[in-house]
């Protein structure tokens, strides 16, 4: 059987393509993950490739590593599934899309990260951004009305497959798309194979800072700064961090006052060890908040104040949000303080 090393579900959106094609097509293969940005990701990853990245595929002793190269294999190892159109002029064009996806869009890529779990409507757009979208947008839709869809090549394939992750990207940053693009996107998403790819990868919780341009390095880029509440860090590991990301809405009447209640109320409950938060001047920002058990944690959720002003968050204040817990093994804190900051 094959062996298929992966990387994250959320962001590695080059071991989604074999993973999908393979999935979708019925091809079994054992799934082996190996978790991104971690020390022993390279230790695992270099017995396998000389470059050390997923994804990598096992068919005995042979390895194959760079997801068109799989692609290629799976191809000509299963010619009755017609990875490939069969027609040999739509076989050139889709090795045509595959190829621009694997060697372009650079500015897609670095601004518009895969991370299916966030939700990021408009974050990441710039005008080379845009000039990457129009290309893909001309690429699909000379396909499209080649074939008739739903999709590019009209029945699923490799180049399908390629391009899973554009709509990932496209889902979670909703750019502007015409209705026929977003009709292809949705198609995509509803294939089985990505869809039990999404919800595997929302289920990971795992948070990637290097990948979470939006989510935690634009926060921690603002120019104003809390203190870390050291205390914490100095309390017996394991402990525990919740971590709530916000879009807050324009019109935010009433959003201070409840965020100084809570953190007047947090340091009441038994378990707290901390908080902290950083919030930038187009609403987005994050609060940490420290406890000592999930107990502590279930406590604080349930505490009938706190509840209280999280329905009226919701229903007010936050255009959208996120909620993670964290067990921290081990951690330490580097603090600037601006004394101007209340």
């Amino acid at each position: 059987m094959f062996i298929l090393h992966i990387g994250n579900k959320n962001y590695s959106s080059w071991s989604m393509r074999p993973w999908v094609a393979m999935t979708a097509f019925g091809i079994p293969f054992e799934e082996r993950p190996h978790w991104l940005d971690t020390p022993e990701f390279a230790a695992q990853l270099s017995p396998l490739s000389p470059v050390a990245k997923v994804p990598v595929l096992e068919d005995g002793d042979l390895r194959i590593w760079d997801s068109l190269a799989i692609g290629e294999y799976l191809a000509e190892r299963f010619p009755e599934l017609a990875l490939w159109p069969r027609d040999v002029a739509e076989r050139a064009l889709a090795r045509c899309l595959c190829a621009s996806m694997h060697s372009g869009f650079g500015a897609l890529r670095e601004h518009m990260v895969m991370n299916i779990e966030a939700d990021l409507p408009g974050r990441g757009w710039n005008p080379a951004v845009q000039r990457d979208i129009d290309q893909i947008l001309r690429m699909w839709q000379g396909a499209l009305q080649t074939s008739g869809g739903p999709f590019l090549f009209g029945a699923f394939g490799l180049v399908d497959a390629f391009y899973a992750p554009v709509c990932m990207r496209f889902v979670t940053y909703r750019p502007t798309l015409p209705d026929w693009a977003w009709r292809y996107v949705q198609t995509v998403a509803a294939l089985p194979a990505v869809a039990k790819w999404m919800t595997q990868a929302r289920a990971e919780g795992v948070f990637l800072p290097a990948d979470e341009t939006y989510r935690a390095q634009g926060a921690l880029a603002s120019e104003s700064h809390a203190a870390s509440p050291i205390a914490c860090f100095d309390a017996q590991v394991p402990y525990f961090a919740v971590i709530f990301s916000s879009l807050r809405s324009a019109d935010d009447a009433g959003y201070e006052a409840m965020s100084r209640r809570m953190a007047e109320l947090a340091p009441q409950q038994a378990g707290y060890l901390g908080i902290e938060s950083v919030r930038r001047a187009d609403g987005f920002g994050i609060t940490v908040s420290y406890w000592s058990s999930l107990d502590a944690v279930a406590r604080w959720k349930q505490q009938v104040e706190h509840l209280g002003a999280q329905d009226l968050g919701k229903a007010k204040w936050y255009v959208d949000y996120a909620v993670r817990v964290a067990r921290v093994e081990r951690s330490y804190a580097k603090v600037k303080v601006d004394r101007a900051v209340v």
